[in-house]
């Protein structure tokens, strides 16, 4: 198979007027609803679903602001016209580096995003949840008095103790002992290895586990490091 190659912008100076036919096919035969081409998402997906383009050839985070600018849709965050398509129900193709923008081909459809959205609804009081879950973090976090937190370690499996490693903690930290990894602020976690491989299926899909599979395999390959 070719390796992609960086996508030719001096080719595209005007806007797109209409999709690719074998792109509104496969949106049709999919039930996805295209974007309007009077967007920065529509012209996005026009250009990357071009012959060719799809399966071929990807944009840069640069292309992507120079390519909206020329064709006279000037964004203030032009990623988000790009990166945006698994919301819509197109997957992204898979690139060895961030910051590279390509569409598969033949097409690929992704469903989650729109099937999470279709009728997604709450039962229960609104205000008595969102109370609930602001009592458990006053509780476990901002409330905790000062003289019950501890200096504990980001990332439990590296042996570093230096300040680059740690961090004031509040009690529900200890509760997860070396099952997770930290940010300085709590704003995200990850589970450590260990944790992965014992709970596996409770933290991701099967699909998931699959895409994660062929991702590893794919880093720890032979030629990976020619990439």
């Amino acid at each position: 198979m070719t390796a992609p190659t960086r996508i030719t912008l001096t080719d595209y100076q005007a806007p797109f007027a209409e999709f690719p036919p074998a792109l509104r096919a496969f949106a049709t035969a999919e039930g996805i609803p295209l974007p309007s081409l009077d967007s920065h998402m529509g012209q996005a997906l026009a250009l990357l679903a071009q012959p060719e383009n799809a399966g071929r050839r990807y944009c840069t985070r640069e292309d992507c602001e120079h390519f909206l600018t020329a064709i006279g849709f000037p964004s203030g965050d032009p990623i988000q016209a790009f990166n945006k398509f698994p919301q819509k129900g197109f997957e992204l193709g898979s690139r060895p580096r961030s910051g590279q923008y390509m569409l598969p081909f033949p097409f690929v459809a992704n469903h989650v995003h729109r099937k999470k959205r279709a009728g997604a609804a709450l039962t229960g009081d609104r205000d008595a949840d969102i109370a609930a879950i602001k009592d458990f973090w006053r509780q476990n976090l901002t409330e905790v008095p000062n003289d019950r937190w501890q200096v504990g370690h980001l990332d439990p499996t590296k042996p570093d103790g230096t300040a680059e490693n740690l961090a004031w903690q509040p009690p529900l930290q200890a509760v997860y002992r070396d099952r997770f990894k930290w940010d300085t602020m709590f704003h995200k976690m990850w589970p450590t290895g260990a944790e992965l491989r014992r709970n596996m299926d409770g933290y991701y899909t099967e699909a998931e586990q699959r895409a994660l599979l062929e991702f590893l395999k794919a880093r720890w390959s032979p030629d990976a490091s020619s990439r």
